[in-house]
């Protein structure tokens, strides 16, 4: 950790207090800062520095306050200097380019001939489609590069600053508990509780994994990093996050061999539809004392999303096979939703992926999508298969309360395309100064 923050003091200590500091003077100062910083950075070819302040900027630019706004702008920048680099890298045949990354082509197409046809948001519709395949092109090949290869070094950074954001969300709650907390839940540095619960859902399996691929047990290190991911997830009362880690530790071991592999599909996944199908899920969890943390009385209603998912049911009809272009929906919610549905007007979301990409891009590019993902199943190297499996399931379950699947410049999207191309490549040997 003090390698790493040695290492980042520049950017942390300067560079991105100096773009909050110009931003606030004048959000066009605070983009002229951060597109003068993302140069530097590929001028003198600092990979480690971009790869980490994209990071930086794609979680501030997730905030939901006006003075920060200019960071969504930001991270447009920043991903188009990466997208310029690992075309380079390309030409220069520092990696080649991934296979897996061509099944997002068609989805990409059918939402550009979607948005040619139906958007009427055109100009916004054409950056969101183009975004999603930057933020995967780049994922696929400038991440995965400088992740995990020359001997993965660069892996114990990811981590180090997945504790750093969690860590300083858990200091500010002790020092200055306003700025972190959303009523009465803890949403750290992010936009609010439910993004510090995707957050935990999409780093967990990175130190899950790095712990797999080391010869040795974790150290203790490693250890009070998860307790904060662990303890970040308690605070948020995120449900979501919650279930999502939990569905994907148990999935990762019972996937681990051929035996429970079938007791999971004969007799735990019968056993658990029985369950939930028979037994008053809610009344049990208020007689364990569970009622008022997991917020029961909202579960039946998925605290307000059933309202805003009737709605979205009714306009899929309307553009079902082809959608209406990437940002449909929240054209949609703008400008179409009821006065009861005021406070999803304000968000312009429809709090589910799946019903997001039915509007945006209908039954077909739905099923598109869902293919480009479920087809990196097979570049992944045999023995990581199920593992991936179990990762898959859990994270896109995980998408049913949240739309954050269908957009690319969050703080959540690119972790998750990452990680995939850890099971297409992942690092077979770590470097003997990882010390986690």
């Amino acid at each position: 950790m003090i390698d790493f923050l040695k290492e980042y003091f520049f950017q942390w200590g300067l560079a991105i207090p100096l773009c909050f500091l110009m931003g606030m003077i004048n959000p066009v100062l605070g983009i002229l800062c951060i597109l003068t910083i993302g140069l530097i950075y590929f001028v003198f070819q600092s990979r480690s520095q971009i790869a980490i302040f994209y990071l930086v900027i794609l979680i501030l630019g997730d905030s939901r306050s006006y003075q920060l706004a200019f960071f969504k702008t930001g991270r447009l920048i920043i991903l188009l200097i990466l997208t310029i680099w690992t075309i380079q890298d390309l030409i220069q045949k520092r990696y080649s380019l991934q296979k897996g990354i061509l099944w997002i082509l068609p989805f990409i197409i059918l939402g550009l001939i979607s948005t040619i046809i139906f958007s009427p948001i055109k100009f916004l519709s054409y950056q969101k489609t183009v975004s999603y395949l930057l933020v995967s092109f780049v994922a696929f090949h400038f991440y995965a590069d400088w992740l995990w290869g020359n001997e993965a070094k660069n892996f114990e950074k990811l981590l180090h600053f997945t504790a750093v954001c969690l860590g300083l969300g858990l200091g500010l709650l002790i020092i200055y508990p306003d700025a972190v907390m959303f009523g009465e839940r803890f949403k750290g540095i992010f936009g609010n509780p439910n993004g510090i619960g995707l957050t935990c859902i999409m780093w967990l399996p990175y130190f899950i994994f790095y712990s797999i691929s080391q010869d040795r047990s974790p150290s203790l290190q490693w250890w009070l990093y998860v307790c904060l991911i662990v303890l970040s997830l308690i605070l948020s009362n995120s449900r979501n996050g919650l279930a999502g880690s939990v569905l994907f530790v148990g999935l990762l071991w019972w996937f681990k061999n051929g035996t429970r592999r079938f007791t999971f599909f004969w007799v735990i996944l019968p056993f658990v539809v029985w369950f939930f199908t028979s037994v008053d899920f809610i009344q049990l969890l208020i007689q364990i004392g569970l009622g008022d943390y997991l917020r029961v009385e909202s579960i039946k209603e998925a605290s307000g999303r059933a309202l805003s998912w009737s709605f979205a049911l009714e306009q899929i009809p309307k553009v079902f096979w082809m959608g209406g272009g990437f940002a449909y929906e929240e054209y949609v919610y703008e400008h179409l939703v009821p006065p009861s549905l005021q406070m999803f007007r304000e968000m312009s979301s429809t709090w589910n992926s799946y019903l997001t990409l039915m509007l945006n891009n209908g039954i077909i590019g739905t099923t598109l999508f869902l293919t480009f993902i479920f087809a990196q199943l097979k570049y992944a190297q045999r023995n990581l298969r199920w593992k991936m499996l179990g990762y898959l399931v859990a994270i896109l379950l995980a998408a049913i309360y949240e739309t954050w699947l269908t957009s690319s410049l969050n703080a959540y999207t690119i972790f998750f395309l990452i990680m995939i191309t850890y099971f297409h490549n992942p690092p077979q040997t770590f470097s003997n100064k990882t010390k986690i």
